[in-house]
């Protein structure tokens, strides 16, 4: 490919990723969009390219610099070679491709955001994240937030999709199954990083978070993180009825269909929704996760099983 996009939040290892593999490589040119020495050298991008015409350039933040898209795109086009450009950056190729034109916490949002072209009042983005705190696990209710806020319902879809495109928010979609039921249609909101979602409900310890009321959804929140991160070529969903038949993640991938319940117990048993949720949809392999050291059966075709050995059973069933 000529050029590749390494895409993820912030401080999650992409420059370390990247300097580790440009050092193998014989005459690579590394910039630091958030440098300005590094900058200036893209004052003239076609005179830089040209100056390193053989060289695979390295470009990290570039949402920070999202009008360089134009010109780097007739550049690549121009020079008609594999390997010419990697761009790293703290947002997805979509939220970038609403400023410019694509090639194919708190500080984050106020600094970056805004340069990508969206602008979220830092009073309102501080009373957004706390709200989001408190909902970590729940449905998105667009109209309730919005009405706290003092903004329509509409904003407040628009905020969630800046979050969710900053790999800041999860927004879970709801399972659309060709059945007979009333589903829920709204997704479900998760904070995607544990420790963010305990510091912004104050939780300083584990000791705090075993007697919060947002234990359950956290360990929920952990777990569907986690089990999505490992599974990229599946179809994740919740599955909820207006009744209250639910499963907490539902993986997808060609015919197979896994049923997933977090527990945040080390005895967990599954509820009378649970079994319902699996029949709905002619679920055969299901599971119970939760903090346990070892997997163990609790009834026919339902297992109670650690995270790491869920994600080591599909990667393994994958593959």
């Amino acid at each position: 490919m000529p050029a590749v996009a390494l895409l993820g939040p912030r401080q999650c290892g992409k420059s370390t990723l990247a300097k580790r593999v440009i050092a193998e490589l014989d005459g690579a040119v590394y910039l630091d969009l958030e440098k300005t020495s590094d900058l200036n050298k893209l004052r003239d991008p076609e005179a830089f390219f040209s100056l390193n015409r053989d060289k695979l350039v390295c470009l990290d933040e570039i949402q920070r610099r999202p009008e360089l898209f134009a010109p780097l795109r007739a550049i690549i086009d121009d020079q008609d070679r594999n390997g010419q450009l990697l761009i790293l950056g703290s947002a997805s190729r979509d939220l970038i491709r609403q400023s410019s034109e694509s090639l194919a916490g708190r500080t984050f949002l106020e600094r970056d955001i805004p340069q990508l072209g969206f602008n979220i009042p830092a009073r309102s983005l501080e009373r957004l994240w706390r709200m989001c705190a408190h909902s970590h696990g729940q449905l998105l209710n667009a109209s309730k937030i919005g009405a706290a806020l003092g903004v329509s319902h509409h904003t407040v879809r628009s905020y969630m999709d800046i979050l969710a495109e900053t790999f800041l928010l999860r927004l879970l979609p709801p399972y659309e199954a060709n059945i007979k039921k009333r589903l829920i249609k709204s997704p479900k909101i998760y904070l995607r990083d544990s420790g963010l979602l305990h510091a912004l409900l104050d939780i300083p310890s584990q000791n705090d978070l075993l007697g919060h009321p947002v234990y359950g959804a956290s360990w929920e929140g952990f777990v569907i993180e986690s089990v999505i991160a490992a599974t990229p070529d599946w179809h994740h969903f919740f599955y909820r009825t207006a009744t209250g038949v639910e499963l907490d993640l539902v993986l997808e991938k060609g015919s197979r269909t896994i049923g997933i319940e977090c527990k945040a117990n080390t005895a967990p048993n599954p509820a009378k929704g649970f079994r319902q949720a699996l029949r709905d949809l002619n679920i055969a392999e299901a599971y119970l996760v939760a903090p346990v050291e070892n997997p163990y059966p609790v009834e026919q075709g339902i297992q109670v099983v650690p995270v790491l050995e869920l994600i080591a059973r599909i990667q393994r069933t994958s593959a």
